[in-house]
């Protein structure tokens, strides 16, 4: 009897280890991404908008050519400078076969991060890292940014890691510190988002000068090497695009999304079909965190460390983002997710310390602390098992209206593309990831226009607007796509008169005495330019 509690306990003990609980939190989410790529073509088909930018940012780095100098592109360099290595292989083995190898790395950097949150919150316990990484890997939301290479994945990734070093000691070396403030300087090299979670860091370090000297001049050298050379380049562009357009755009029609309506998605509510999606239930739940914050922060206050403020402060701060965000998409509710999740684990832990505390003021019999923390694990239990089927229901519903091709979902464009446009010819396109997919990015003609982001120049060149947007346009705006016609000799779009190319009559007029419709297929139609007597235009 006692050698089988011996064994019982030894066995409690291996699986409570704070490095065993994080690995098996990343390989559930790495289990739950590799049945979303499973579905069928969401590995090697067109799903979004912006992996085909990222791709192709990075695609044409590898060649020379440079955003901003080159071509628009409204996001910071970070993620076309990671993506390089993927491009350089998509060189020798396509550009469609490199977008599947970043959706891959993507699945992987998701699984790293639930494993990292897991363990930004060790020091509370093996329970508050089941949460923290339970949570993480089982929000049902993740899968709109972790299908694919999106930019949340990478910006959370190196702000876990930078918070984890920061954070991982109880006294860090300067030198820790310095990596620390790295990481963050890489995450705004890929989204400037990442200066809320930096200024949380500040905030924690103010008191301590030394460290706030490390983490400042750590992330002020990696994100000057990251960004300083493309500033060389084209300062104007640099700074107008990144962040000029970005704190001046407007919000569009579609992604003008309520408060409401984003905090619903913010706490995941908008992914579990068997709850309802209800603006007043989002804002429940999230004051009912408030109470266990305040629980554990105020009068569990003696337990919390400089990490639990800076998780508090970074969640604060990455939910006013996206309140205040001029527009809003699925996707962004990645980028809360973390500091969220370990805000509740902590706030659970703590809230549960002050219980016991309590409750040995009127029990002092010694299992009811036991009985209380294997009913908490069975809650958890069930709670995960609820959340892995709400993952699962919603990803099911989900892909097959993004991913094209999909049966009861949009035609697959790519192989009729690749049909019609031969290897080599000058594409222009109002989405790079059709051309991405058809292998019809790069071209060889030399003065073939160096399209990436045909939304993102809506923000740079289109009045800060996004697109659908109303007549008139800039008449800058509308010559540049003009010459773009002028030079391409096929042009795809998604959808005929792409709203993402400023169309105006005279524009319109002109393309459709120039160009010819070769391909009508349902997200890809495929105009050829043709040869047309001399006259006006």
């Amino acid at each position: 009897m006692n050698s089988k509690a011996i064994d019982f306990r030894r066995g409690a003990f291996v699986l409570s280890k704070p490095s065993v609980i994080a690995l098996a939190a990343s390989l559930l989410a790495a289990a739950l991404c590799a049945w979303q790529l499973s579905v069928h073509n969401v590995l090697t088909g067109v799903t979004e908008y912006d992996d085909g930018v990222y791709l192709g940012a990075a695609l044409r780095l590898v060649s020379g050519v440079l955003p901003y100098r080159d071509y628009v592109f409204v996001q910071p360099p970070g993620i076309a400078v990671l993506m390089s290595p993927i491009a350089l292989l998509g060189r020798l083995v396509g550009a469609k076969d490199a977008l599947v190898v970043a959706r891959l790395v993507t699945a992987l950097v998701a699984a790293l991060n639930t494993g990292l949150v897991a363990w930004l919150v060790r020091r509370w316990g093996g329970f508050a890292m089941a949460v923290a990484g339970g949570a993480t890997a089982t929000f049902p939301l993740a899968v709109t940014a972790d299908h694919t290479l999106m930019l949340e994945p990478y910006l959370v990734l190196f702000v876990l890691l930078g918070s984890v070093l920061a954070f991982g000691e109880d006294n860090p070396s300067f030198r820790r510190i310095l990596f620390a403030g790295a990481c963050f300087g890489i995450a705004g090299s890929i989204k400037i988002w990442a200066a809320f979670s930096f200024l949380s860091l500040l905030v924690c370090f103010v008191p301590l000068w030394r460290r706030l000297l490390a983490v400042v001049s750590g992330a002020a050298l990696s994100f000057g090497l990251l960004c300083v050379p493309f500033v060389i380049e084209a300062p104007h562009a640099f700074f107008h695009e990144v962040i000029a357009d970005q704190l001046s755009r407007e919000s569009s029609v579609v992604n003008a999304w309520p408060i409401g309506s984003r905090l619903v998605a913010i706490t995941g509510l908008s992914g579990i079909p068997s709850l309802p999606s209800s603006p007043t239930l989002a804002v429940g739940l999230l004051l009912v965190l408030g109470l266990l914050v305040t629980v554990t922060y105020v009068v569990g206050r003696a337990s919390v460390r400089r990490a639990d403020v800076f998780v508090l402060v970074a969640s604060l701060g990455s939910i006013v983002a996206m309140v205040e965000a001029p527009e809003f998409y699925r996707h962004y509710a990645y980028f809360p997710l973390p500091f969220l999740a370990a805000l509740l684990a902590i706030a659970l832990s703590g809230s549960g310390q002050v219980i016991r505390r309590a409750l040995r003021h009127v029990w002092s019999n010694d299992h009811v602390p036991r009985v209380a923390g294997a009913l908490a694990f069975a809650c958890l239990g069930g709670a995960l098992s609820f959340l892995v089927v709400a993952d699962v229901s919603f990803a099911s519903a989900y892909l097959p209206n993004v991913v094209r091709g999909v049966p009861g979902g949009i035609d697959e464009p790519a192989a009729a593309i690749d049909a019609a446009v031969p290897p080599g010819a000058c594409v222009v396109f109002d989405e790079a990831i059709l051309a991405i997919e058809a292998d019809r990015f790069s071209s060889s003609i030399s003065n073939c226009p160096k399209v990436v982001d045909p939304y993102g120049m809506w923000l740079a060149d289109g009045g800060g607007l996004s697109p659908p947007a109303s007549p008139p346009y800039p008449t800058a705006f509308v010559a540049t796509w003009k010459s773009y016609f002028r030079a391409a000799q096929y042009v795809v779009l998604w959808v005929p008169d792409s709203d993402f190319i400023p169309f105006d009559p005279s524009l319109l007029s002109w393309f459709d005495r120039h160009y010819q419709l070769v391909v009508k297929k349902p997200g890809g139609y495929v105009y050829v330019q043709v040869p047309v007597s001399a006259g006006p235009g």
